[in-house]
């Protein structure tokens, strides 16, 4: 997408995730691929931080042209493209991408996401802040 070329034209490395669908030993869907990925991806991101490093995850990207370039073979899934070298001066991004760097972060509440029993209901170990 073009405004990821912002965070990726300069970084000296570029990481395609994949997420492996099959399980190879018999070719049956791996129901916890993504969830492995996840795991892998925020162990290198707490590791590249711990070396500081700067990563930047994205989603946005031909999803087919990293599959034909790289030659992916079926039973992987490209899932994201992370941006990863050491941080850089934010006046030389665009404007767009200046101001989200510097506004405060916001969690989003727990309530909206942390359930008891049934979706859509929050768990009662929250206060009505969305804290434990």
């Amino acid at each position: 997408m073009e405004t990821n070329r912002a965070w990726a034209q300069k970084v000296p490395v570029l990481i395609l995730t994949l997420a492996h669908t099959q399980l190879a030993k018999d070719g049956t869907p791996n129901r916890h691929g993504f969830y492995d990925l996840g795991q892998a991806t925020s162990n290198l991101l707490l590791q590249a931080t711990s070396f500081g490093l700067a990563t930047h995850q994205m989603g946005g990207f031909d999803v087919e042209a990293a599959r034909q370039r790289f030659r992916v073979p079926s039973g992987w899934e490209p899932v994201s493209v992370m941006a990863l070298g050491y941080p850089g001066e934010v006046e030389s991004l665009p404007d767009q991408f200046r101001a989200r760097e510097m506004e405060q972060r916001r969690r989003k509440p727990l309530e909206e996401f942390v359930f008891s029993g049934t979706w859509g209901h929050p768990a009662s170990i929250l206060d009505h802040s969305g804290n434990k």
